[in-house]
């Protein structure tokens, strides 16, 4: 049953929900025509059994998604990383909106948006867990239509990877201040962020003996990052837990980090924590744009895999300090060699050198200032 009744200068509709009580229809009418018509038409729903609640399509996106999470079943990472994404990108466009008020237009220009600061990959990802979200939504009646459709993404697969020349590694390290060991060591490593972040005191070992292949200063990698949280152990490629050999300058700029503070992790934040992308991200994106816009911190590891494709690296070599595994059958029988990291140790020192007489320097320690940008 529903009846209508004037409220001011406008009408509304009122109807009987299966508990006995009434509810309001969200939607207020200039006429008593279209309020009438509205009445009949939430009758005839009723008695065909296909009504649904208007009051769910003004439920807000975000008092919506905590029970989502809590009704899906994902595996453990996986639902760290839709929880990261939710609290960092979505929450924030969509968490104060109701449903009702959602249209695929402004969908599309938040994805439009997010292309113009984040990579193709993350950008799908984040867009497909709000669709997830929404289509769940139109099953539990709290949306009509599902927004999410129709909706142009950006290419990942045809995402050219960006590479820095030496030089401009070398302007990017020196405009973020204390950071300046950092972004020389992913660069000159090819370390992914959680690697290179999650490095500690002890992940820098000097090897010394008989085992040509590992002799020198080398960094250990064993610890990845979840959703923004830090782990040791297995990286999360089998291939990624590995020791990459250092060039003796760069062995001297991770001694000269670690004898400026007293934290655990090689490269912490101000307070000596874990460095978080966020707070990195504030001294890194002003320098990023001003000197080459678009460059993400991920591409210095591209950079590092591009200098050695150029320098003629075995794939072998190339595969293990990428911490990449080769579906090649020859690969499993390919082994590094001292002699295939002493040229490569070679070629970035060369590259390294080369940089700083670009920049008109002959020590790099003008470059880096440690207490701030």
């Amino acid at each position: 049953m529903a009846y209508i009744e004037r409220r001011g200068n406008n009408w509304r509709v009122r109807y009987k929900l299966p508990n006995g009580k009434y509810a309001t229809d969200p939607d207020k009418f200039s006429t008593k025509t279209a309020a009438k018509a509205r009445a009949e038409k939430i009758e005839s729903d009723q008695r065909e059994g296909t009504f649904t609640d208007p009051q769910r399509h003004t439920t807000k996106v975000g008092a919506y998604v905590p029970g989502w999470f809590d009704r899906m079943r994902f595996e453990t990472p996986n639902e760290r990383t839709k929880r990261s994404q939710w609290r960092v990108h979505i929450e924030p466009q969509w968490g104060h909106r109701e449903f009702r008020s959602i249209t695929r237009a402004q969908v599309q220009e938040w994805v439009n948006g997010m292309r113009d600061q984040h990579g193709s990959r993350t950008v799908n990802a984040v867009y497909g867990t709000f669709r997830q979200i929404m289509r769940h939504a139109e099953v539990d009646d709290y949306v009509v239509r599902n927004p999410c459709r129709m909706i142009e993404l950006p290419d990942a697969t045809a995402e050219e990877r960006k590479a820095a020349t030496p030089l401009e590694v070398i302007r990017l390290a020196s405009a973020v201040g204390p950071f300046f060991p950092l972004v020389v060591a992913t660069a000159y490593t090819g370390c992914r962020w959680g690697e290179v972040t999650g490095a500690r005191r002890a992940s820098v070992r000097h090897f010394r003996g008989d085992n040509e292949r590992r002799k020198g200063r080398r960094l250990y990698i064993h610890t990845r990052a979840e959703a923004g949280t830090l782990k040791d152990g297995k990286p999360r490629k089998g291939k990624s837990y590995r020791d990459l050999a250092l060039p003796e300058w760069l062995a001297e700029i991770f001694d000269e980090q670690l004898a400026g503070h007293d934290s655990e992790y090689v490269f912490p934040s101000m307070r000596g924590k874990a460095l978080r992308p966020k707070a990195f991200g504030e001294v890194w994106q002003p320098a990023r744009d001003r000197i080459k816009p678009g460059f993400r911190f991920h591409d210095l590891r591209h950079s590092h895999e591009t200098w050695m494709e150029a320098d003629r690296t075995p794939e072998v070599l190339r595969n293990k300090r990428m911490g990449h595994k080769s579906g090649k059958m020859s690969q499993h029988y390919s082994h590094t060699t001292g002699d295939m990291e002493e040229d490569l140790m070679t070629d970035l020192t060369k590259r390294w050198q080369a940089s700083l007489s670009a920049a008109g320097v002959d020590d790099w320690r003008r470059l880096w200032v440690p207490g701030g940008p």
